[in-house]
Formats: structure tokens, sequence, C-alpha cells
């Protein structure tokens, strides 16, 4: 039996009006403007700070009074084991702290990322330290397990296999995961939910899926694609142009990508491809980015329209 975490009108100095539930078994992935607000939700949600309004639930159960540790486990990435000389000293702080430790676990993952657990914490580099906290959080074995920005520094290979790893263990040992990162779109396989924040508070939250249905990314030439969808032969919404120069036949091209809020069915493709206009998923990382300007840019039109009045 996992654990279920309920946040209510969570507000702080830099958190809005936040509301969730974290479900037992989900993998969820938060992506923000900025960082400093994911973490401060992070140990809101783990009982490290209590410098908030609103209301967290842990099984039904005001966090402030439960024994979090059982529960939760989430260690920021720029934590410093202060005083412990090795990273097996950490090893056994980590069991002695949570009850469902897995020493295994950790060791498999350690020698995968070639870290030896009898260097120094002080002598690990940045990538080190990043990828041993990310390591030894996921080995608590918490019900609630949150990362922090994980294995950010690693190279692409290295963070694919370790995130692999980790995906396989949680389809055995289901558990609740929650993730901050701007890699969403390395992990998307993975998760069940993305949050977007935008200024502390929630700006949307999507399923992979959903985002797959309802939007989509055409590319071709630039007059071509804005005449068609001007006059609507192509559907959908625009909530971000790119414009880029291409060379084809020694001549410069101008080529469009237009972002699009609209689910595109068999048909729709096929009409594209009588255009020549190619068709591809929205990158998360765009999505998020043209999300955020569309309400900066409704949140300045508001404070003008109230300054005319």
């Amino acid at each position: 039996m996992g654990s279920v975490l309920v946040t209510q009108n969570i507000n702080s100095k830099n958190i809005t009006n936040f509301s969730h539930n974290f479900i037992e078994n989900k993998i969820y992935a938060f992506m923000s403007d900025n960082k400093q607000n994911t973490k401060e939700l992070f140990n809101f949600f783990s009982n490290k700070s209590i410098k908030y309004h609103g209301k967290i639930f842990l099984n039904g159960n005001n966090i402030k009074k439960s024994k979090v540790k059982e529960s939760i486990c989430f260690i920021g990435a720029d934590y410093e084991f202060v005083g412990t000389k090795s990273i097996n000293s950490i090893l056994r702080y980590m069991k002695r702290s949570y009850p469902k430790w897995d020493k295994i676990l950790a060791l498999s993952l350690l020698e995968q990322a070639k870290l030896n657990p009898k260097s120094r914490f002080s002598r690990l580099s940045k990538n080190q330290k990043n990828i041993l906290i990310s390591i030894i959080t996921f080995a608590s074995c918490a019900d609630i397990t949150i990362f922090e920005e994980p294995f950010e520094y690693c190279n692409a290979k290295l963070r694919y296999q370790l995130f692999t790893e980790i995906y396989q263990h949680h389809i055995k040992h289901k558990r609740c995961l929650i993730i901050s990162t701007d890699r969403l779109n390395e992990i998307t396989r993975y998760i069940d939910k993305m949050i977007f924040l935008n200024h502390g508070s929630i700006l949307e939250t999507f399923t992979p899926t959903y985002v797959d249905n309802n939007f989509i990314v055409l590319t071709g030439k630039k007059e071509v694609l804005i005449s068609l969808l001007k006059n609507k032969t192509l559907k959908g919404q625009p909530i971000g142009l790119e414009e880029l120069e291409t060379i084809k036949d020694d001549e410069k091209e101008q080529e469009l990508s237009a972002y699009l809020a609209a689910n595109y069915q068999k048909d729709d493709i096929r009409l594209c491809q009588k255009y020549e206009i190619q068709t591809s998923k929205i990158p998360l990382d765009k999505l998020f980015i043209f999300l955020t300007l569309i309400k900066e840019k409704k949140n300045q039109e508001n404070k003008e329209l109230a300054l005319s009045k």
C-alpha cells in the first residue's frame, strides 16, 4: 500500500494557490520558470519547511503531525553532507533514516554511474554530487520519492541509462515519483502527468497523451503555411511561431514552424502532405515556453486595461 499526498490552496511568499493530489504509483514531472519555487514546494511536501498557508495531508493526516520520513524522501540537489567522510557513510545514514532503504539498489546505480562508495563526499564534483543525491533519493524507496533536477549534469547517455534503470525498477516496485526537471522531452515516455509552474502558480497540468492529441507542430514554406492557416484550410489556433531560413538548390527559403492547439486526424495530416507541410509532435519545453508567453502577454494586457480605466 502506497501513500497519497494532497495539497490544498498552498500560499507563501513565492507560491500562489497551489492545489494538487499526488496519487500512489504515478510519476509526476514539474517544469517551472523559477527552480527555487519548485524547491520551495518540495520542502513543503516533505515538511522541511512550514512557512506556508494552506493544508497538506499525507494519507489523510496533517503532514505537520505525520512521521514524514516513513513515507517521503526529498533531498535537495545542492544538499551538503557536512561531516561525512565517504559515500559509504552516507549510505549508512540513509539506512538509519529511511525504513525501506535498498542498499543493493543504491550500489547497483552507483556502479552504473562509476561512483566508488569509498570516495570522499567533499572531493566529488558538482556532477557527481548531483548523481549521488539522485541515486540515494531513489534508493530510499520511500512511498513518495521527490527528485530535484535528477542527473542534471550527466552526459545524455548516462542520464538515459539511469532514468531507464529507475523506470524499470518503478514498474516492478511502484510508488509515487515527483520530479522537477528542464528535460521533460527526455522523460516524457515515463511520466503520467506534467505540471507547469509560472510565477509560483499552476499554469497548466497535462498528461503526455493529452498533449499528443491536442497539440501539433506544422513546418513548411512560410508564405504557404501562413496562407493555409489564415484561410482555415488547415485547422488550429497557433500558440507560437518560429521562422527558419534554409538553403535549397542554392537558394534561400523562409520556412515556418507553427505550434498549434489542435487535434489532427489522418485526414488532416494527409491534407498537410498535399501542401508539403510536415507534421510533428510538440516538444514539451516549447509548449511550456509558448504557454508562459501567452499568459504573460495576457497579464500585461490586463494591467494596461486596468490602468486605462
